[in-house]
């Protein structure tokens, strides 16, 4: 059996928790890929959203949000 080196890069994917999106990448950790998403514009906290959904998030709680005229 082939052993796994610890400093091997591997596919590391980050999911959307409000939609479909996902962050893919290829980094030694998990916290290297968390800032690479990061600098994609990618929230990873509490919950992990994509640049559009946190968007979304932002305005809601800044209760800027978009009414027909």
């Amino acid at each position: 059996m082939r052993r796994r080196d610890r400093t091997t890069a591997r596919r590391r994917l980050l999911r959307c928790d409000r939609c479909d999106h996902r962050y893919q990448t290829v980094a030694e950790t998990r916290t290297v890929a968390v800032l690479a998403a990061r600098t994609n514009g990618w929230i990873v906290d509490r919950a992990t959203l994509c640049p559009s959904c946190a968007i979304a998030a932002a305005r809601l709680a800044d209760g800027r949000t978009r009414t027909a005229a």
